[in-house]
């Protein structure tokens, strides 16, 4: 990498660096910088130097000073804020809550903790911000002063176990609830007092005014105004001369002067041929318009895997986003055999510190986009996805928005890129960085409800075990199907951390117990020659009703067929064909179990799927488990099979 390329590489990582006297100073979360990129940093070290020196004349944006502009005039939305209010106006549950609640136990000064809160409304201007249309163009409002109360619910008067059931609804309400981006405030704070001494304290911001690494800024301002304020001390933090509105407005200064053609011609050389759609296996067919509705399944990985993945990165010179990466990708691709993949990443996008302590809206997309075989071994995908990331952070700089409207213009670029999988590790602990001297906290989880994407993969990098959260869209994918995919993901890194050197195509994507519980069905599924009435020999071979080319039989039989076809891309299915055999994997029956569940409105035990692999075994197990509850059979209603076979059929045939 040249030496811009790797300082926007080392940023894009959330690595501070700067200048002190001759000196190359910098800030990097634990085991960011490998052994490679340290000797690359040495490499450019006096390259870098000069590009961070304030005398520096280079146009790069990471040496461009920002100017205070004056707030007489109209503050224009950042490109990522315009797209947030354009998709705030075509749908009513625009995913932009992003809450953190926290368990707080001791005395807390609920009075300085209010204060604490309006000090650092008043140090921030984007948190006093709103957004309006003037002359048909949105645009930003900062109010000169505002108040924010932090209203306290008091709960003591319920039981221990009403206590906890409510609380846990009334902070999933608070986080879910919309908020008026006309009209605000973007931020609100409540209290929920448990006991005496133990507390619920859930703050929710919009994205229009704090991305996740603001969030990270606000919750350590929190604490340390907090500190100084419960002793009767002024707050410790210095102005904040440069706001969230001077970046807004040189950003589009910036976009007038054609300041990222360089980057834009290289966005452009990338996606200038077709931009693959992932081939996904969703549940729910029937849907193609997200519409944010979400739910978040959370997981970690255990301490043992987590130092290999951590082990391979130094081993293989690469960071442990791009093992992850990796990873990902390659469970991708065995599940959907795509060889063409893209997936998202956000950076944080303060390329000068003196964005590095602001609160907004700065976050940026980047599209990592990797050809994949399964020739391929591990670790050369591991070295294909250090080359993406390094050149995609290397000209991270043009906005995300900015570019899909110039792919959207463009006659050679035949599909606009849409971010389904995003993936984000974050490298520290912004989120949970809330610390209140003389009390005890424990970051709680939250159901915010929303999904911007089809599945939203955070992970956090600390000095324990990797940790993380799938948020994914409930409009696509049901719980199993989450719980499935994360097992997955745990086996391939299971699998790589163990020999890198494997082939994708060989690596299991099950785990040893999924793998056991196959073999075991297989096994125990031999057809019975002598139950087939209509064996022949080969030579007088005929059409026959017990044959695995037969086709179904009766209404249940064509039900299970439509679905197998459907999930599977096949035109015709056997009564005793096993699903296997046609290419079904662990993620369809996932998909089949959620649509049998819905049509017979009664639990079906997924493991029945396996052990009836064929359309003929399914079918009479499911027949003999109705027969056995006569007070469900009346739920089958004819008629609802037939109009369900052909929304199947005529699906089918329009993907076709």
């Amino acid at each position: 990498m040249t030496a811009p390329e790797l300082l926007a590489y080392l940023r894009g990582h959330e690595v501070a660096l700067w200048v002190d006297g001759d000196r190359l100073r910098y800030r990097a979360p634990a085991g960011m910088l490998t052994p490679a990129l340290r000797a690359e940093l040495a490499e450019c070290k006096e390259e870098i130097l000069t590009l961070l020196r304030p005398d520096n004349t280079s146009d790069s944006i990471s040496s461009m000073p920002t100017q205070q502009v004056s707030r007489d005039k109209l503050i224009p939305l950042s490109m990522a804020q315009h797209g947030l209010w354009l998709t705030a106006q075509t749908t009513d549950h625009p995913p932009f809550n992003h809450p953190l609640a926290f368990r707080i136990g001791g005395p807390l000064n609920v009075v300085a903790l209010e204060r604490s809160l309006n000090e650092i409304v008043r140090r921030h201007e984007i948190l006093r911000t709103t957004c309006t249309v003037v002359s048909g163009e949105p645009v930003q409002v900062v109010k000169p002063s505002y108040t924010l109360l932090l209203p306290t619910l008091d709960l003591r008067d319920l039981t221990g176990d009403e206590r906890e059931t409510s609380v846990v609804q009334l902070a999933t309400d608070e986080a879910q609830q919309p908020f008026d981006l006309a009209q605000g405030p973007l931020l609100r704070a409540k209290l929920f007092r448990m006991d005496e001494e133990t507390y619920l304290f859930i703050m929710t911001t919009h994205t229009f005014v704090a991305d996740g690494y603001s969030q990270g800024i606000l919750l350590r301002e929190l604490g340390q105004v907090y500190e100084a304020f419960s002793k009767g001390e002024p707050s410790p933090l210095a102005e904040k001369p440069i706001q969230f509105g001077d970046y807004a407005i040189e950003q589009r200064q910036m976009l007038q002067r054609d300041h990222f053609s360089s980057q834009l011609a290289y966005w452009k050389q990338q996606l200038k041929d077709s931009a693959p759609m992932l081939r996904w296996p969703v549940d729910n067919l029937g849907h193609t318009v997200l519409t944010y509705q979400g739910k978040t399944k959370g997981f970690s990985l255990p301490a043992d895997l987590s130092e290999s993945i951590r082990t391979i990165s130094c081993q293989e010179g690469v960071t442990v986003f791009t093992v992850l990466l990796a990873a990902l990708e390659t469970l991708l691709y065995r599940l959907t055999e795509q060889t063409d993949l893209i997936i998202g990443t956000i950076v944080s996008n303060r390329s000068r510190s003196e964005f590095e302590g602001s609160i907004g809206y700065f976050a940026n997309n980047l599209i990592l986009r990797t050809h994949l075989s399964g020739h391929l071994t591990f670790r050369e995908l591991l070295q294909q996805c250090h080359e993406v990331t390094a050149d995609a952070f290397a000209h991270q700089d043009l906005p995300f928005e900015k570019l899909l409207e110039e792919l959207s213009s463009d006659p050679e670029v035949s599909a606009v890129p849409l971010l389904q999988i995003v993936f984000v590790l974050h490298d520290h602990v912004a989120e949970d960085d809330l610390q209140l001297p003389g009390l005890r906290l424990k970051k709680l989880p939250v159901q915010r409800g929303a999904a911007s994407r089809h599945l939203h993969i955070h992970m956090m990098n600390t000095s324990g075990p990797l940790s993380g959260s799938l948020e994914y869209s409930t409009e696509f994918f049901d719980a199993n199907t989450i719980d499935l995919i994360v097992n997955h993901f745990k086996t391939v890194l299971k699998s790589v951390a163990t020999n890198p050197q494997q082939k994708l195509a060989a690596l299991p994507v099950l785990s040893k117990a999924e793998r056991d519980e196959l073999i075991q069905t297989w096994n125990n599924t031999l057809l019975d020659v002598s139950a087939h009435k209509d064996v022949r020999a080969s030579n007088g071979l005929k059409h026959r009703q017990n044959g695995p080319e037969a086709a179904p039989q009766n209404e249940i039989e064509r039900f299970i067929a439509s679905i197998w076809q459907e999930i599977l891309e096949i035109e015709h299915v056997g009564v005793d064909h096993s699903f296997f055999d046609l290419g079904g994997r662990s993620i369809h029956i996932i998909q089949v179990h959620s649509r049998l569940q819905k049509f017979l409105k009664r639990d079906v035990p997924v493991i029945d799927l396996f052990r009836y692999p064929t359309i003929r075994l399914l079918s009479q197990h499911l027949s003999t488990e109705q027969s056995e509850q006569p007070a469900l059979r009346q739920n089958h209603d004819r008629a609802d099979l037939r109009r369900t076979l052909r929304e199947q059929r005529m699906r089918a045939r329009s993907r076709r």
